[in-house]
């Protein structure tokens, strides 16, 4: 569970009456994405309202959002899709990538399959994409579902991606670059 708190309001209501709360929150370039091609990527964002009475009783009201996914995002993915690899789960981790710019301390990992390579070590993979207001980072590895933190698993290699350039650059040819990297680092890690 990753938690991010955008809100907190005080106030006071008389018995029996009522007051409607209104709030506006713009969400951060590294938000989770709920949804990709109108399909549920698997990754829960909810909004919590909760409400104290009295300083005894505690009411809590959850909704789901629906974060689509960005331009970018969709692009990148396709790329993927485009050599083979189809998105198999969603994770959200309350992480950072070291060395990388971030603002939230959470990470969202696509995992992503490809059964044409049978078992080679590039047939189940991981990608970490971290957007920003001026594009992203989109960070590569092979798969490995038993460890949990960056560190501990295998070693990542990233291509940058500018949001003015979708529709112009060759995001095919920059994943395979960076997939035949990994397969690199995997025979001199070997």
């Amino acid at each position: 569970m990753v938690d991010c708190y955008p809100d907190h309001q005080w106030f006071e209501v008389a018995p029996g009456a009522e007051r409607r709360v209104g709030f506006r929150v713009r969400l951060p370039w590294e938000c989770p994405i709920t949804e990709l091609g109108d399909r549920s990527t698997g990754a829960n964002l909810s909004l919590i309202t909760t409400l104290n009475t009295d300083g005894h009783s505690e009411v809590r009201d959850t909704d789901f959002l629906h974060v689509a996914a960005a331009p970018l995002h969709e692009a990148v993915l396709d790329a993927f899709l485009a050599e083979g690899y189809r998105c198999t789960d969603v994770e959200v981790h309350g992480e950072t990538v070291p060395h990388a710019e971030q603002s939230r301390n959470f990470v969202q990992t696509w995992f992503l399959e490809d059964t044409t390579r049978g078992v080679t070590a590039l047939a189940q993979v991981e990608a970490t994409i971290l957007n920003s207001q001026v594009g992203a980072l989109v960070f590569v590895r092979r798969a490995d579902r038993g460890r949990i933190t960056w560190y501990d698993k295998p070693a990542a290699l990233f291509f940058p991606v500018a949001h003015h350039e979708l529709g112009d650059a060759d995001l095919g040819a920059r994943l395979r670059a960076a997939l035949a990297d990994l397969q690199t680092v995997d025979r001199l890690a070997g």
